[in-house]
């Protein structure tokens, strides 16, 4: 592949769009070629067409044997083929069979993709590299070219491939993206901490790109849409508009700033560390100076406990602990001694984390992690029997943000994801601060004056301070209806 290309439309509640793939075969037979990818945050690939020298060919969604026993007679009988097969884990296999030597062929992917929503603003993500992930039935190996390679167990990934991994940046295909970005106010800053920008503004859009070509796909983008000035985040954002199904479709984003704030009350909180080997140097720096900042905007009303875990859990101590100046100075003695090592069994910290928190009085756990791990659909069916929200922080240049906000959104928590070029520390306070306690609780939400409304998917029962309220539903036609919230804060139904 010579050219990866991102371009599309960004919202406040989400995106649409078109990856470009430029294949050109520089050898003297005919080949296949596999690109692997992961899908970014609340993603779904929609459809892709193909083009070549005097042919355009669309995708037919089909059944994964049939769509597969269809590609590969297609390859049998010397045709061009394409295949996009979705993984777990949000991993798809894009293939492209009988390459010919010299003639260009273009693959366009479409995808809608989520954005982690704030009040006054929002990020979005997109995965231009595959992180090398732990799980505990892969298989490893290095090639004679110095190459890491990976194999997942057959009987969960069936027959997806992975990327090899390499250390070095030569041969990588050239990246870039054009993204047209809705403002969601009048003065508006958009800014990247992964990528340098080129930046204009048009009306109530920005038009956003590379500002150096020939970058390489070495880590994410990571783009940054934020309202000027102290008094954005305060009028809900409506987005409406008819589907193919005939149905009118919406969305509504009710910043948390709606619902007043939220008491300060004392916190029973257990910080959960991912010291696995994915996290050496950097990561685990940055990890320790998060949890360092969350521990010290403690008080000595609050109960706490640590968890570090690889392919193995270690614990401060077997019980939650009064936030005083002893006990915090234990847990930094405790921190200096952590390093990083070992598998990331992350539902195993999460267990351990879980086990803490004493019965009957309300807590949460805070985790810590890059997230580099296979075989989520597990992890995620662990931590929802928990019952516990699990706040999650995720760090690293290769995204598992998606897997990071599905955990965070089915245990009722808040994720955010930050690159090793930001402040950790800062970003570890903001989040922390925000969920010391929800601005609103057992959220209800009720639609009147549309024929046939349907909320869909419910919306969070928690609301937290900067992060908004999600709703998105439908309903048999237009016009003009009434979306009424109940929620609790202390006291009764609001």
């Amino acid at each position: 592949m010579q050219q990866l290309f991102l371009t599309g439309r960004l919202f406040t509640a989400g995106g649409r769009l078109i990856v470009r793939h430029s294949f050109v075969v520089s050898g003297k037979q005919p080949v296949e070629a596999v690109y692997p990818f992961q899908l970014p945050r609340d993603a779904a690939l929609r459809r892709f067409r193909i083009e070549g020298p005097g042919f355009s060919a669309r995708s037919e969604l089909r059944p994964a044997a049939e769509a597969a026993e269809t590609y590969e007679t297609g390859l049998a009988r010397g045709h061009l083929a394409a295949l996009a097969a979705a993984y777990r884990d949000g991993l798809v296999n894009l293939s492209v069979g009988n390459l010919r030597p010299g003639e260009p062929v273009t693959v366009w992917l479409e995808i809608l993709a989520g954005v982690e929503a704030r009040d006054t603003g929002f990020r979005f993500r997109f995965p231009f590299t595959v992180a090398p992930s732990y799980h505990p039935r892969a298989r490893t190996a290095m090639t004679a070219e110095g190459a890491g390679q990976m194999e997942l167990p057959e009987e969960e990934f069936g027959d997806a491939l992975l990327p090899e991994w390499r250390t070095d940046m030569a041969g990588l295909h050239e990246i870039g993206f054009a993204l047209h970005v809705h403002l969601p106010g009048a003065e508006c800053e958009v800014a990247s901490p992964s990528h340098p920008l080129s930046v204009r503004f048009r009306g109530g859009e920005a038009e956003v790109g590379l500002a150096r070509a020939g970058d390489v796909p070495n880590r994410d983008l990571v783009l940054d849409v934020r309202l000027a000035g102290d008094d954005g985040g305060k009028a809900p954002a409506v987005f409406s508009g008819r589907g193919t199904d005939g149905r009118t479709h919406f969305c509504l984003l009710a910043p948390s700033k709606l619902f007043g704030e939220a008491p300060r009350r004392a916190r029973q909180v257990v910080f959960v560390l991912d010291r696995s080997g994915s996290m050496s140097g950097e990561p685990i720096r940055q990890a320790k100076s998060a949890l360092l900042a969350c521990l010290g905007a403690l008080s000595e009303n609050d109960r706490f406990g640590l968890v570090a875990f690889d392919n193995q859990v270690e614990v401060l101590d077997t019980l939650l602990r009064p936030a005083t100046l002893f006990w915090r100075d234990r847990a930094r003695a405790w921190l200096e001694s952590i390093g990083a090592r070992g598998g990331t069994e992350l539902a195993s910290g999460v267990e351990a984390g879980s086990r803490l928190l004493e019965q009957g009085r309300p807590g949460d756990l805070f985790l810590i992690t890059d997230g580099q791990v296979w075989g989520t659909d597990e992890i995620l069916g662990a931590a929802g029997r928990e019952g516990v929200a699990i706040h999650t922080l995720g760090l690293g240049a290769a995204s598992q943000d998606r897997f990071l906000a599905l955990l965070a959104r089915r245990t009722g928590g808040v994720s955010r994801f930050v690159s090793l070029r930001e402040r950790t520390d800062s970003a570890a306070l903001e989040l922390f601060g925000a969920v010391a306690a929800p601005v609103a609780r057992e959220v209800e939400v009720g639609l009147t004056g549309l024929d046939d409304a349907v909320i869909e998917p419910s919306p969070g029962p928690r609301v937290f301070a900067g992060s908004p309220l999600a709703v998105f539903g439908s309903a048999a036609g237009g016009g003009e209806a009434t979306l009424q919230l109940s929620f609790r804060q202390d006291g009764p139904a609001v």
